[in-house]
């Protein structure tokens, strides 16, 4: 009698869909506590040893084990700004395994990817961390910013327009330049150090032929050659400013007079 109650016991453990299920549910929001410096500029994001100390509890709960299985590097590659200062971007390619605690052989693979950019040697382990973080959020389908229930005396301003906001990049004071249809789209931030596109950098020399842009007093306004290898933020930057110049008239050569004594015939 005993022993077929341990055998019906054990046959009620759930199985690794179930557990994941069960810890999907269960975990909360994961603020973005980190601060991400690029240049002047900064965002939120979220950090690793958030996704870890909101997952690893409830793993440990319901028995689920999860790892990195293979990484591997599928794109590598050495910039240099116009000032000679080099940069070492990779994107990994990284298969995450959960596996059932009670049952090694139950496991299901996660295929995550991740960029990281470096002046040093830290590129590939930046992009490790993010290619693993994300394997944990998307897995669990973990929720990210600030939480709209933590305060509950919160609510939208009673105007509050429900309509989307047309976003406006006209800056006040600024010549008003026709927004060309084909333009790139804004750069997040996350991608903002990655080499700038092949769009971005054939829209760059089409704005600066369009204008007449002189190339020296571009990299003198910008602090970098337009023209050069650039990264996205760079060549987002490069895009907006050119959009404000004014465009010059291209010179005329006018002919010189020739008096008539001066003619072959």
């Amino acid at each position: 009698m005993e022993a077929n109650q341990e055998a019906k016991a054990e046959t009620k453990k759930p199985n690794l869909y179930e557990r994941l299920n069960a810890i999907a549910n269960e975990v909360g929001y994961v603020n973005k506590n980190l601060v991400v410096q690029l240049g002047a500029h900064s965002y939120n994001a979220v950090g690793e040893a958030d996704v870890l100390a909101a997952v690893k509890p409830l793993e440990k709960k319901y028995g689920v084990y999860s790892y990195p299985l293979e990484r591997e590097i599928i794109a590598a590659e050495k910039t240099t700004d116009s000032n000679g200062r080099a940069s070492y971007f990779e994107r990994i390619k990284v298969t995450y395994r959960f596996l059932n605690v009670d049952n090694p052989e139950e496991h299901i693979d996660i295929v995550s990817f991740g960029d990281g950019i470096d002046p040093s040697d830290k590129s590939v382990g930046k992009a490790m961390t993010y290619a693993d973080k994300y394997a944990l959020l998307k897995a669990y389908k973990i929720m990210t910013g600030e939480d709209p229930d933590s305060d509950p005396n919160a609510k939208a301003p009673e105007n509050a327009s429900t309509k989307p906001v047309e976003a406006k990049t006209q800056h006040e004071g600024a010549p008003t330049q026709p927004q060309t249809p084909n333009a790139p789209k804004a750069v997040s931030p996350q991608n903002a150090e990655l080499p700038a596109s092949e769009k971005q950098l054939a829209f760059i020399k089409n704005l600066i032929e369009d204008k007449s842009i002189d190339g020296a007093e571009a990299a003198k306004q910008l602090g970098f050659d337009p023209s050069g290898k650039l990264t996205k933020s760079q060549a987002s930057s490069a895009i907006d400013w050119l959009y404000k110049q004014p465009k010059k008239e291209k010179p005329t050569v006018t002919p010189e007079a020739v008096s008539d004594d001066d003619l072959p015939f």
